[in-house]
């Protein structure tokens, strides 16, 4: 349901921004791309924001290189969020590794 919610512009934004974080949290990989694009062109910045924590719970290899070319050239209010997945990518991969 939290992936319907999340992959459907029509959801009110408030909803969409709940579904992408319990998609996050959830693990639901099937959320994964519509939260690339709405981490590009999500219309507000609290969308953005959703979309960019939950790159951060679910992001690959190519989601870390994308958020770290991007975060000195996004939004300054974006700037922690994008550092905050950095962080969480790299930490998950590293523990994939081991």
């Amino acid at each position: 349901m939290a992936v319907t919610l999340a992959n459907d512009e029509e959801t009110c934004e408030a909803t969409r921004i709940t579904a992408f974080r319990l998609c996050g949290k959830l693990k639901c990989s099937n959320a994964l791309e519509t939260a690339r694009i709405v981490t590009q062109t999500g219309s507000t910045l609290p969308l953005r924001m959703a979309a960019i924590a939950t790159l951060g719970d679910l992001g690959e290899q190519r989601d870390l290189e994308y958020l770290q070319a991007v975060i000195e050239n996004d939004a300054p209010r974006l700037k922690p969020v994008m550092a905050a997945a950095v962080n969480k990518i790299r930490a998950r991969m590293d523990l994939d590794k081991g």
